[in-house]
């Protein structure tokens, strides 16, 4: 039937927004990803929790091939795309699949996770690594639980020095962000640096962790 195929085509993009949508699922940009690995050096054994498209992955391989990914992801779609970029792919959900993962079984956890899920994915992921990285709206520390729980969980702040876009129309919205990165094996961790991330930078050392 003449229009059909486009038609269908434009209902699988449709689903596939809206899934994304219930996912809370932002793509993360590149100059986000280019700005933290300019200052930290990402260590080799990594995890990725809410893959995605792969951004993170694809990103930090760029600057920093010399690792290896573990891929998570709630939607089975993307399995092909982190496929082509992560040594393993699990389809499931990251909480779940967090409380069944071994003790350090990784070097670092790197994620720009759902905001409605991050508090509780940092501390379902405590044990997985020594070093947590999430990208994350600057009013994570707003809430009272959480301000709590971070009074002995302090974490890193590398701020971003102009908001990011998340659909690659260059349009920004309201929240200024950051990556936060915590410490595990430090649980009474009560001081954290802050740095300014110049997101227009071309090159820089990496801080080795």
């Amino acid at each position: 039937v003449p229009g059909l195929v486009p038609a269908m085509s434009d209902l699988l993009t449709q689903e596939k927004a809206k899934e994304a949508s219930r996912a809370e699922f932002f793509e993360t940009p590149p100059m986000a990803i280019d700005a933290i690995c300019r200052v930290l050096e990402i260590p080799p054994k990594r995890l990725e929790p809410c893959a995605g498209d792969a951004a993170i992955i694809r990103g930090v391989n760029r600057s920093q091939p010399a690792g290896s990914w573990d891929a998570w992801e709630l939607r089975e779609h993307c399995r092909p795309t982190l496929e082509a970029s992560a040594s393993s792919v699990v389809i499931g959900d990251a909480l779940a699949l967090a409380h069944t993962a071994e003790t350090y079984a990784y070097d670092i956890v790197m994620t720009n996770p759902p905001f409605s899920l991050a508090f509780d994915l940092v501390k379902a992921l405590w044990h997985v690594a020594p070093y947590i990285l999430f990208l994350l709206r600057n009013d994570f520390i707003a809430t009272q639980e959480r301000s709590a729980w971070m009074k002995t969980h302090e974490p890193d702040l590398y701020y971003l020095d102009r908001r990011p876009s998340f659909d690659g129309s260059g349009k920004t919205d309201q929240y200024e962000f950051a990556w936060f990165l915590w410490h595990t094996r430090s649980p009474s961790r009560v001081e954290g640096k802050h740095r300014h991330l110049n997101t227009k930078a071309q090159d820089g050392q990496g801080e080795l962790l």
